[in-house]
């Protein structure tokens, strides 16, 4: 499964061989008949042919996908003439059935995949059990011990106290409205205040834990559901700030994955538009537009993010010293006399965007259609 830390050692392994790479990008769902790995071959052979891809490296690849079996949706292969390094992904990513490129390795693809399908926590909660999931391109795992510690006997023996035994759990912290039946006024009062006390410090202790997850598992986004709101006031500034939805329960006790997965696929999806629709609207309110003058301002150092729509197809060019442009004409002034090469503007955006210290953010849907038409292609927001 392909993470932030995953992508560094992918950029690690790629350093460590000398000479051009192949990085070769293939749509494989095993769901589409035309999937086949007949036509995945063939995909591949017509990818390579205008480029400049030695016979031993493409005898390497098209021998590597005579015995791949797909089992996810996209398959990204990095070869050179003395390794090949193959990553199955669960996720689609925008392609055009195929992508290559022979030259420097071509990350991009990756890196819209970790944008679009962002590290989300989901925290579940109904009147007997608190749990937790974490999800990541799509497929989601119950995290069993994230709440280890937690005093969930209390909890539950606490509610049974409350009624003697029977029907006790609605004093638990899933629980909204009647939090007991303690018989008399300042008994019943005395008793509420207790639970209430108790589901109070129950909470800051969830948060606690919520907290530590967001910062050691790079969580951008959390979902709730079954949360109650006395439950978020209690969480620390950051958990909040994480949280994209709130979810009613799922009337069901104690969920399982795919059931959640199916509940939150939708939300997550819309949270990630209403982020990138957030950066837009930035950008529109203060930030710099067009191609030409947002690589500009970028290569300066002076953005803070970059809005790249997912179907960016601009050539530029390069030169040895890394300085890119438009045309060879732009960086006069640049090269000094170094050979300048072209090569693909969203293909150079990641190490453009790393260099100085740059977010990228790829949109799509109405976002990438505004920058296209109305922004002149991308949009940067500036640090200062």
């Amino acid at each position: 499964m392909l993470d932030p830390a995953q992508l560094t050692q992918i950029q690690q392994t790629l350093a460590n061989h000398k000479g051009p790479t192949l990085s070769l990008y293939l749509e494989v769902n095993p769901g589409k008949p035309e999937n086949a790995r007949e036509t995945l071959t063939l995909r591949a052979k017509d990818a390579m042919k205008g480029l400049e891809v030695p016979p031993a490296v493409r005898q390497r690849v098209l021998a590597y996908l005579s015995t791949y079996n797909p089992d996810g949706r996209t398959l990204a292969l990095f070869a050179g003439e003395d390794f090949l390094e193959g990553y199955t992904l669960p996720v689609e990513v925008p392609l055009q059935g195929v992508e290559a490129q022979w030259g420097a390795p071509d990350l991009t693809p990756l890196l819209i995949t970790l944008d679009e399908h962002p590290r989300a926590g989901v925290v579940c909660l109904d009147r007997e059990h608190l749990q937790y999931f974490e999800v990541v391109l799509g497929q989601i795992q119950e995290v069993e011990d994230a709440f280890r510690g937690l005093p969930t006997e209390e909890w539950r023996t606490l509610g049974e106290d409350a009624v003697g035994g029977s029907g006790g759990r609605s004093a638990g912290p899933g629980a909204t409205g009647n939090l007991g039946r303690a018989a008399g006024g300042s008994g019943k009062d005395l008793f509420n205040h207790r639970v209430g006390a108790w589901t109070h410090r129950f909470f800051l202790r969830v948060g606690e834990l919520l907290d530590k997850r967001v910062v050691e598992q790079g969580i951008e986004r959390l979902i709730l559901i079954g949360v109650p709101e006395e439950a978020v006031q209690a969480f620390p500034a950051r958990v909040q700030q994480a949280i994209a939805q709130k979810l009613p329960a799922l009337g069901v006790s104690r969920p399982t994955p795919a059931q959640v997965l199916q509940a939150v696929q939708d939300a997550l999806q819309q949270a990630e538009r209403r982020g990138e629709a957030a950066l837009l609207a930035q950008v529109r309110e203060r930030g710099i537009t067009g191609v030409d003058a947002v690589l500009e301002a970028l290569q300066e150092g002076r953005l803070h993010y970059v809005l790249v729509p997912l179907d960016l197809e601009v050539p530029a060019w390069r030169c040895a010293n890394g300085r890119v442009g438009l045309s060879p004409e732009a960086l006069k002034g640049f090269c000094d006399g170094q050979e300048v090469r072209p090569v693909s503007l969203r293909a150079v955006l990641p190490e453009l965007a790393a260099a100085n210290r740059t977010r990228l953010e790829f949109v799509g849907g109405d976002s990438a259609t505004a920058l296209n038409v109305e922004l002149g292609g991308l949009g940067g927001l500036p640090r200062w």
